[in-house]
Protein backbone atom coordinates (compact mmCIF):
# COMPACT_ATOMS: atom_id res chain seq x y z
CA UNK A 1 0.00 0.00 0.00
CA UNK A 2 1.22 3.57 -0.20
CA UNK A 3 1.29 4.40 3.66
CA UNK A 4 3.65 1.14 3.89
CA UNK A 5 5.94 2.70 1.11
CA UNK A 6 5.80 6.14 2.78
CA UNK A 7 5.70 4.97 6.35
CA UNK A 8 9.90 5.02 5.82
CA UNK A 9 10.18 8.44 4.30
CA UNK A 10 11.61 11.20 6.26
CA UNK A 11 9.81 14.21 6.40
CA UNK A 12 11.37 17.67 6.81
CA UNK A 13 9.90 20.75 8.18
CA UNK A 14 11.12 24.51 8.13
CA UNK A 15 13.81 24.71 10.88
CA UNK A 16 12.74 26.77 14.34
CA UNK A 17 15.87 28.55 14.35
CA UNK A 18 15.96 29.53 10.33
CA UNK A 19 16.94 33.08 9.91
CA UNK A 20 16.03 32.83 5.92
CA UNK A 21 15.80 35.77 3.31
CA UNK A 22 13.60 36.15 0.45
CA UNK A 23 14.16 38.20 -2.37
CA UNK A 24 11.40 39.03 -4.98
CA UNK A 25 12.01 40.58 -8.53
CA UNK A 26 9.03 39.25 -9.95
CA UNK A 27 6.12 36.70 -10.46
CA UNK A 28 4.82 33.89 -12.51
CA UNK A 29 2.30 35.13 -14.98
CA UNK A 30 -0.25 33.44 -17.36
CA UNK A 31 1.47 32.16 -20.29
CA UNK A 32 4.52 30.80 -18.38
CA UNK A 33 6.26 28.20 -20.12
CA UNK A 34 9.32 26.78 -17.57
CA UNK A 35 9.29 26.96 -13.99
CA UNK A 36 12.98 25.08 -12.79
CA UNK A 37 13.84 25.70 -8.57
CA UNK A 38 18.08 25.47 -8.66
CA UNK A 39 18.72 24.79 -4.84
CA UNK A 40 22.25 24.31 -3.80
CA UNK A 41 22.94 22.83 0.17
CA UNK A 42 25.16 24.98 1.90
CA UNK A 43 25.50 22.91 4.61
CA UNK A 44 24.54 19.50 6.36
CA UNK A 45 24.72 18.99 9.93
CA UNK A 46 24.04 14.76 10.70
CA UNK A 47 23.87 15.44 14.15
CA UNK A 48 20.92 17.25 14.30
CA UNK A 49 19.74 16.14 11.10
CA UNK A 50 19.58 19.60 9.12
CA UNK A 51 20.34 20.79 5.98
CA UNK A 52 20.65 24.47 4.67
CA UNK A 53 20.51 25.59 1.41
CA UNK A 54 20.27 28.24 -1.15
CA UNK A 55 17.51 28.43 -3.85
CA UNK A 56 16.25 30.33 -6.71
CA UNK A 57 13.37 29.88 -8.73
CA UNK A 58 13.37 30.46 -12.69
CA UNK A 59 10.44 31.40 -14.69
CA UNK A 60 11.02 30.98 -18.52
CA UNK A 61 15.13 31.60 -17.43
CA UNK A 62 14.72 35.01 -15.39
CA UNK A 63 15.26 34.45 -11.65
CA UNK A 64 12.38 35.54 -9.99
CA UNK A 65 12.74 34.61 -5.92
CA UNK A 66 15.75 33.83 -4.09
CA UNK A 67 15.91 32.56 -0.59
CA UNK A 68 19.03 32.33 1.27
CA UNK A 69 19.80 30.80 4.32
CA UNK A 70 16.76 28.31 4.63
CA UNK A 71 17.79 25.37 7.22
CA UNK A 72 15.57 22.47 7.02
CA UNK A 73 15.45 19.74 9.49
CA UNK A 74 14.18 16.00 9.84
CA UNK A 75 11.23 15.68 11.51
CA UNK A 76 10.24 11.80 11.82
CA UNK A 77 13.02 9.65 12.54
Amino acid sequence: SVAERQAGLAKFELAASSRHRWVYRGQIVPGATRVRIDLVITSVDDLRRRVAADAVLRVDGRAIYEVHDLEIECAVP
